[in-house]
């Protein structure tokens, strides 16, 4: 079966992206994504943030990518204008847009509906959201402002609002006559499955037939093709719903990228070459901070091929401003570890943890000293491992829950999930701290 289906791969190469270049993007007499923006708001234009040399430098890197495959167009008169961060900051205008209910699949539904079956192919679409069009009418309003110019998206960025249901409803029409049937998608996540291994060739003809009528690129680095269903348990469960805001969490192993790079190496040798690998960082984004009505955490962290984990922590003992922060960054280690990161780049907005790492501060108290030990000790398990000091206005973690004790505890209860921690780190087992919520959750996926 694997060498049918090598040789399936080979014949259908096409289908892959192996760079935006590749993509031509969805037809938009089938599909673009509109804003509707409510009338009744002001547009807003955000004052330029200024970026430290490095980021800087990779937003500058990103506009060239972009403006190569065609994805943005230089802008010149926009009444909307976002920031860039890690994905520009569409804060605003999506405030300013309607919910679109169209509904995202259930989860649950998905993972059982993958029982049974001998086996089971994931896929991605090559960066997704991107294939799909912005209506002419609306992609000035993407407008966001850089070192290089100002620009906005000709293709649906991430970071919309209602992007994910646009991307569904596409989805749900293309492939109308298999969904429940030999497919599954949730949203850009494409599994194809069967019963019986010998059908899994005629099931991937079909959906390729249809991936090739619509345009639809897949991202070979993100796929894997013919796993037995006893094999690939911990990679049904594609994503986790946190809410009502089209907030995700995605799982990706290593081991799910690296089968299929195997696969298409093998495809030919000159495609070897042209085989473009992501690089193998993790980015993580912590932010602590303590105030009168509580004190809590927020992690963020990337993989390499950009998908997001978020996690945040509220406290349920007083802890001073710093400490949160050492706590923030504890958890972000302890979660890069469970998910097996090698390489890591951490970026934090509090001086003192980042000097005192750094050894250009002394920890002049017992306790901040134990936090330093820990993450020192922590620091040393990662193959590569660098701590950033960031301004406070570019802490992507620093705009959002800020604060979660009580003030926040109704507000934010089915969009991000917290997790109440009753006692300092230094003062329990480790098995107990921050982390433990974190690798149960990870455990669960997998």
């Amino acid at each position: 079966m694997q060498q049918s289906i090598l040789n399936f791969l080979r014949k259908n190469v096409s289908t892959f992206a192996w760079s935006m270049a590749d993509m031509k993007g969805i037809d938009p007499t089938i599909t673009t994504h509109e804003l509707n923006v409510d009338p009744t708001f002001k547009p807003i234009r955000q004052k330029r943030r200024k970026l430290g040399p490095d980021r800087s430098k990779a937003v500058n890197e990103e506009v060239d990518k972009l403006l190569g495959a065609g994805s943005i167009a230089e802008v010149r008169y926009p009444e909307w204008l976002a920031n860039p961060r890690v994905c520009v900051d569409f804060t605003d205008l999506n405030k300013a847009c309607p919910k679109d209910s169209h509904p995202l699949p259930n989860i649950d539904r998905l993972v059982e509906s993958t029982a049974g079956n001998e086996m089971l192919t994931f896929m991605d679409a090559f960066s997704g959201y991107n294939q799909i069009m912005m209506h002419p009418d609306d992609r000035e309003k993407t407008a966001f402002i850089t070192d290089k110019g100002t620009y906005c998206y000709k293709v649906m960025p991430f970071g919309l609002k209602n992007a994910g249901a646009t991307y569904q409803r596409l989805v749900n029409k293309m492939f109308v006559d298999k969904l429940g049937i030999t497919m599954e998608m949730y949203i850009d996540d494409m599994l194809v499955k069967s019963l019986h291994a010998t059908d899994h060739l005629r099931h991937l003809q079909e959906c390729f037939e249809t991936l090739n009528k619509y345009g639809m690129k897949l991202n070979p680095a993100k796929c894997t093709f013919g796993v037995s269903s006893g094999e690939s348990g911990r990679l049904t469960k594609w994503a986790i719903e946190l809410g009502e805001l089209d907030i995700t969490y995605k799982n990706r192993t290593a081991a799910k990228s690296q089968v299929l790079a195997n696969f298409l190496v093998e495809l030919a040798p000159e495609l070897e070459q042209d085989l473009i690998l992501p690089s193998s960082n993790w980015t993580l984004h912590v932010e602590g901070s303590s105030t009168t009505k509580g004190a809590g955490a927020r992690v963020q962290l990337q993989s390499p091929t950009g998908e997001l984990i978020r996690q945040s922590f509220s406290f349920g003992f007083p802890a001073s401003n710093n400490e949160a922060e050492y706590k923030s960054l504890i958890a972000g280690l302890r979660l890069a570890k469970a998910v097996k990161s090698k390489r890591l780049s951490a970026y934090c907005d509090s001086q003192l943890v980042v000097s005192q790492f750094s050894g250009d501060y002394d920890a002049r108290n017992d306790r901040m000293d134990a936090y330093l030990k820990i993450v020192q000790s922590l620091t040393a398990e990662f193959g590569f491992f660098e701590l950033i000091k960031v301004p406070r206005g570019e802490n992507i973690c620093a705009d959002a829950l800020t604060a979660l004790g009580s003030k926040l505890r109704d507000q934010v209860k089915r969009t991000i999930p917290i997790h109440r921690i009753e006692k300092p780190s230094i003062d329990i087992p480790i098995e107990q701290t921050l982390v433990a919520p974190l690798l149960q959750m990870t455990t669960d996926l997998n």
